[in-house]
C-alpha cells in the first residue's frame, strides 16, 4: 500500500476521492457501498450494479409476489388432485385462498415495509444530531470506516473533509456504513404493498384457469387438467425465477430451473399429502 501511495502524486490522490465525491453528490447512493467506499479499496473489485429506475424498483414485489401466488395456488391443484376431489373444488378453494392470501401478502408486505422504513428514519434523525452536536467524532468515525475499507489514511481524510460539506451525502454514507440502513424514499411501502397484492392475484390466478379452462372448456379429465395446470405453473415459475435470477445477478436458467424446484416441491408435498389422507379417510 505504500509502494502503491508513493507511485501516485499527490494530487492525483486528491482527484481520485474528487472523482468519487462527485459521484456521490450526482449519482445518488443506491450504488455507494460498492461504487464509492469500496471503488479504491486494495483487493476489493466493484461488479456494475443495476439501477433502480422507473418500473423497475418494483421488479421485487412484482416477482415474489408471483412466485407466492402461483405455488399458493398449484399447491391447492395438486392437493385436490391427489384427494380425487370432485374439479369444482380448485375454483372453490383455489379463489379463496387466492384473495385471502392476496390480501395477507400485499398488507403484510406493506407492514414491513414500513417498519423498516421508520427504523431507518428514526436512525437517520439520531446520526443527524450528532452530526450537529458531536461533528468531530462523526468525523472520525467515518474516517476509520473507510480506512477499515482499505483506503489510505489521506485519502480517507480528503474524503471525509469533502463529504462534510454536504450533510446529507454524509448522513447517508454513515447510515450505510455503519449499521447498513439505506432509505429509499423513491419507494412507497403503500404502493410495494399493493404491487405485492396484484401480483399474487394476477399470477396466482394462473394455474386455476388452466385447469378450469381445460376441465370446463375441453371436457377433459382431472388428469389432464392437472398436467395442464404443471405445464402453465413450470413456465411462469420458470419466467418468475430467470427474472429473479437477472435482478440479484444470479445464472438466469439455473434460477429459472431452481424455483420450478421449489415449486414442484411444494406441490408434491400438497398431492402425496392430500393422496395418504384421501386413501386413509376414504368418502363415505
Amino acid at each position: 500500500e505504500d509502494e502503491m501511495a508513493e507511485e501516485l502524486p499527490e494530487n492525483r490522490h486528491f482527484s481520485m476521492y474528487t472523482h468519487e465525491a462527485s459521484h456521490l453528490l450526482n449519482g445518488g447512493i443506491v450504488d455507494t457501498k460498492k461504487r464509492i467506499i469500496k471503488a479504491h479499496a486494495p483487493g476489493h473489485p466493484h461488479p456494475p450494479v443495476a439501477q433502480k429506475n422507473g418500473v423497475g424498483k418494483y421488479a421485487r414485489p412484482i416477482v415474489f409476489g408471483g412466485l407466492d401466488g402461483v405455488i399458493t395456488t398449484f399447491s391447492v391443484i395438486a392437493g385436490v388432485t391427489g384427494g380425487s376431489l370432485v374439479p369444482q373444488t380448485v375454483l372453490i378453494l383455489g379463489l379463496a385462498n387466492l384473495v385471502g392470501d392476496a390480501l395477507g401478502m400485499g398488507f403484510g408486505g406493506y407492514l414491513s415495509d414500513k417498519a423498516t422504513h421508520d427504523y431507518s428514519v428514526e436512525h437517520r434523525r439520531r446520526e443527524e444530531w450528532e452530526f450537529d452536536h458531536h461533528f468531530a467524532s462523526e468525523r472520525t468515525e467515518l474516517i476509520e470506516l473507510l480506512k477499515s475499507e482499505g483506503f489510505l489514511d489521506e485519502d480517507a481524510i480528503g474524503m471525509v473533509d469533502i463529504l462534510s460539506k454536504y450533510k446529507q451525502k454524509f448522513l447517508d454514507i454513515m447510515l450505510i456504513e455503519e449499521m447498513g440502513i439505506f432509505i429509499d424514499d423513491d419507494i412507497s411501502p403503500a404502493l410495494n404493498g399493493f404491487i405485492t397484492f396484484l401480483a399474487f392475484l394476477v399470477f396466482g390466478l394462473l394455474p386455476v384457469l388452466a385447469y378450469s379452462g381445460i376441465v370446463g372448456l375441453l371436457k377433459s379429465g382431472v388428469h389432464v387438467a392437472f398436467i395442464g395446470a404443471c405445464v402453465c405453473t413450470g413456465v411462469t415459475m420458470f419466467i418468475l425465477g430467470a427474472v429473479k435470477g437477472r435482478m440479484i445477478g444470479s445464472p438466469f436458467f439455473f434460477s429459472g430451473c431452481s424455483m420450478v424446484f421449489n415449486g414442484g416441491l411444494a406441490a408434491a408435498a400438497s398431492y402425496l399429502m392430500s393422496f395418504w389422507l384421501h386413501r386413509y379417510y376414504p368418502d363415505e
